[in-house]
């Protein structure tokens, strides 16, 4: 249900240095190349299919210290050279973080890995114009696929459980999905998955009573919780309202995402 909601999820708002209405989800305990060779890739394919724009990124040691994930103002063409982060508004990012290996990441492989941090945190990417740095604002969904807990900051962290018996057969199921994907289901999934976001939604003066007091008893209960997880339940909330066609927040909807929330943690918690 989560990766649905984070499809769902956009850019609709900038308040100070917050990018309201983002959610970038780090998605671990991916099995290892070693386990399932190709797993991400089969993934991201099926994926691809549903979305409108994507783009998928392996986070290997040699491409983080290679590729120029920032554009560049070239002064001699008078030309600005493209960047793997140059992307158009809701264009979902997909992180392989599975294919990084031990190893040493130069210059030019830590300002990449900073550029993915601003982009998932701030929803900003610094273009190089060497001089100095140009400040565009983003709206680009990202998911991480990592083995344990990325190496990069995320929204919302969910520990996959995946069983064994299903991993024997994990090709037939990709291959099986792609099968049933199909015109005039796809184009449906499509349009659903990009015309929801941007419909308007509203917290109904009740509900905004009620969320301010399980916020007050989420701290009692855990003095770590923040605002900022309180903003990342607001989002999720809207997102899963606006997913059942919605625009006005319910208190089913708010419950289900403090239910999901409960069982993320849990999922930490036994790992």
């Amino acid at each position: 249900m989560v990766l649905i909601l984070i499809f769902l999820s956009c850019r609709y708002k900038r308040q100070d240095m917050m990018a309201l209405g983002k959610c970038s989800l780090n998605l671990s305990n991916i099995p290892s190349p070693s386990l399932l060779p190709g797993y991400t890739k089969k993934l991201y394919s099926l994926l691809s299919e549903l979305l409108h724009k994507s783009h998928f990124l392996p986070m290997s040691l040699t491409n983080m210290n290679s590729v120029d994930l920032i554009p560049k103002k070239n002064y001699e063409t008078n030309k600005l050279i493209s960047g793997q982060l140059q992307l158009s508004n809701k264009t979902h990012l997909v992180l392989d973080e599975t294919c990084m290996e031990a190893g040493k990441l130069d210059e030019k492989g830590v300002r990449n890995i900073q550029a993915l941090g601003n982009l998932i945190t701030f929803q900003k990417l610094d273009y190089n114009f060497q001089f100095y740095p140009v400040e565009i604002d983003t709206n680009i969904p990202v998911l991480i696929l990592s083995e344990g807990k990325s190496m990069l900051n995320s929204d919302c962290h969910v520990v996959l459980q995946p069983d064994k018996m299903c991993l024997l057969t994990i090709n037939e199921t990709f291959e099986a999905a792609k099968h049933f994907m199909k015109d005039p289901l796809l184009s449906r999934l499509r349009f659903y998955l990009s015309s929801i976001p941007f419909k308007d939604h509203e917290i109904p003066s009740d509900l905004q009573k009620v969320i301010h007091e399980d916020f007050v008893k989420l701290r009692q209960n855990d003095n770590k919780f923040s605002g900022d997880d309180l903003h990342i339940l607001l989002v999720l909330a809207r997102l899963h309202s606006l997913s059942k066609g919605q625009q006005l927040l319910t208190h089913e909807s708010w419950q289900t995402v403090q239910d999901m929330e409960e069982q993320r943690k849990s999922r930490i918690i036994k790992k």
